[in-house]
């Protein structure tokens, strides 16, 4: 009975060990997706609102932007900033209200890299919706913050 006990207890014991640490992992996960999830919305107030300091705090150089139509890389901060300046204040002129996102996927490729799929539309101030997309953007963890470094865009 003591030589079947004894491999019982450590089954059980390193059973025990592997069950909690699945839920840490499952935990440090949710945790950088939330992370990762609040950087994306703070981006997307700041678009709105023109808040391109914010903007520059929480993206990276060299950034890649890759559309229907080009694709742009940027080494400075200020390069990129001139960018979405660009971009953000042509559609005043499409009357544009702000942006509804849907996050479908968040991808972790290591610990500090991660791919997030997400669609978008461009709601104007009538409340009707004037653009579409889809896209990859990718972050990166650097001193245990994320920040965004390149989007991969397709446009309606």
């Amino acid at each position: 009975m003591k030589i079947l006990l004894l491999p019982i207890t450590f089954l059980a014991l390193t059973s025990c060990a592997s069950l909690n640490e699945a839920r840490a992992s499952k935990a440090k996960v949710e945790q950088e997706r939330s992370a990762i999830l609040e950087v994306a919305g703070k981006y997307t107030k700041a678009f709105i609102n023109k808040n391109y300091a914010y903007i520059e705090s929480i993206t990276q150089t060299p950034f890649i932007a890759a559309g229907n139509q080009e694709t742009l890389t940027f080494q400075t901060n200020a390069e990129l900033i001139g960018h979405f300046k660009s971009v953000r204040e042509s559609l005043d002129d499409v009357s544009y209200s702000h942006s509804e996102n849907y996050y479908r996927k968040i991808q972790f490729l290591n610990d500090t890299l991660a791919l997030v799929e997400k669609s978008y539309g461009r709601v104007n101030t009538s409340g009707e919706v004037f653009h579409t997309g889809r896209g990859m953007y990718l972050y990166r963890k650097t001193d245990n913050k994320w920040f965004l470094n390149g989007r991969i865009e397709a446009g309606k």
